[in-house]
């Protein structure tokens, strides 16, 4: 959870170089996956041998600057940037949002060399952004209806200025169901390949490390059913302490208990900021102080599993329901013991936690005994 939270501070940089991937020569060859043996309905080709055991490499420092230039950017500086190719598609794709609507900010970030692209959403535009270039690509129509958000249109391309209408709609939905809503789903082919590993290697080139598979049908699935969700210009106006915006999005109409993509509201993006006075501002602002993830985990689970007891005594002197539940049924207690962190147990047994709590089989004592933290054990004696 921190990681992700703290692209938007800006200290967390990886690395390319610290990965270590399988070789071409020792990794199984591509291969083909028929109908029968995959969800959707039509051949697709197995290309993680290759786009999973690739480093990317550039000859121009720049390339490798912009590439991991996004993580702690909002995507405002690309707002009114037009594609190169001024070609306009028309399609009709429909994705899923959470109820409290989809808010301008990030759709995804990428991290490292190997993810080739960014994604955002402002101003009713999805913009697509080739990560090495910093160019936007494409932009596209999208306008927020009840449950969902549809796209009415494409100005760009995605990969060539001869592909295909079809085929950039299919780019479309591929890159927003891979990227932004981290689902397994195949990369669009022109046309079924005969050098399969030729293939694999223009998978990797166009949509980097995130190509699995691909296919050159359409692929027979249901409609998408995860939800769109950005990381919003409110999540990181809170994450950066910047109350001045943060006021602002709320004003505009963001819930101050919107979901981010990681699946924290932003009460629980304030716990890993520098600015101590985060939390509070969002508790004087409406936001409930038991506030859900969508693993049903409060603020106070979130905050004991930090080496900060200050911020959980903090965070107790808003009366928080201590003995709360996430959706497999543990509470913060059992966090903080499977943790061993002796004060916040302290912390939470005085403030009334209860430690006879069971779940899957397991105690905050429990938990404890089975690291072992004994220190954290004598505190159930």
């Amino acid at each position: 959870m921190w990681r992700k939270i703290k692209k938007w501070f800006g200290s967390d940089r990886s690395s390319t170089a610290q990965q270590k991937p399988q070789t071409l020569q020792s990794a199984p060859e591509v291969h083909w996956l028929p109908d029968s043996e995959n969800k959707w309905g039509v051949p697709v080709l197995d290309v993680r041998p290759i786009t999973l055991g690739m480093l990317s490499t550039s000859r121009d420092p720049q390339c490798a600057t912009n590439a991991i230039s996004f993580l702690a950017d909002d995507g405002l500086g690309f707002v009114g940037q037009r594609p190169s190719v001024a070609r306009s598609t028309s399609v009709d794709l429909g994705f899923p949002i959470d109820a409290g609507g989809l808010f301008d900010g990030a759709l995804f970030i990428p991290r490292v060399m190997e993810e080739k692209w960014a994604l955002y959403f402002h101003a009713g535009k999805l913009l697509c952004i080739r990560s090495w270039t910093r160019t936007v690509v494409a932009v596209c129509e999208v306008a927020v209806a009840g449950s969902e958000v549809r796209v009415a249109s494409i100005e760009g391309v995605f990969v060539s200025e001869s592909e295909s209408p079809e085929y950039s709609a299919r780019a479309l939905e591929y890159l927003i169901r891979s990227h932004c809503n981290d689902e397994v789903f195949p990369v669009p082919l022109s046309e079924v390949p005969q050098d399969l590993k030729s293939t694999g290697l223009w998978c990797f080139s166009a949509f980097g490390r995130r190509a699995l598979l691909a296919s050159a049908l359409s692929p027979i699935h249901k409609a998408a059913t995860k939800q769109l969700r950005s990381d919003s210009l409110f999540h990181i106006a809170v994450a950066r302490g910047d109350t001045t915006v943060a006021e602002q999005q709320l004003k505009a109409g963001v819930p101050v208990d919107l979901i981010a993509r990681d699946g924290l509201p932003a009460l629980h993006w304030a716990l890993a900021s520098s600015n101590a006075e985060m939390m509070p501002w969002l508790l004087s602002h409406g936001c409930s102080v038991d506030v859900r993830s969508v693993e049903g985990a409060t603020a106070l689970m979130t905050a004991v599993q930090t080496p900060r007891p200050g911020q959980v005594e903090q965070l107790l002197g808003y009366k928080p329901n201590v003995n709360a539940r996430d959706a497999r049924g543990f509470t913060a207690l059992h966090r903080a013991a499977e943790r061993g962190n002796k004060e916040v147990v302290k912390l939470l047994l005085a403030a009334g936690a209860d430690p006879s709590i069971s779940a899957e089989g397991h105690t905050a004592r429990s938990l404890a005994e089975m690291k072992p933290h004994t220190e954290v054990v004598a505190l159930f004696k």
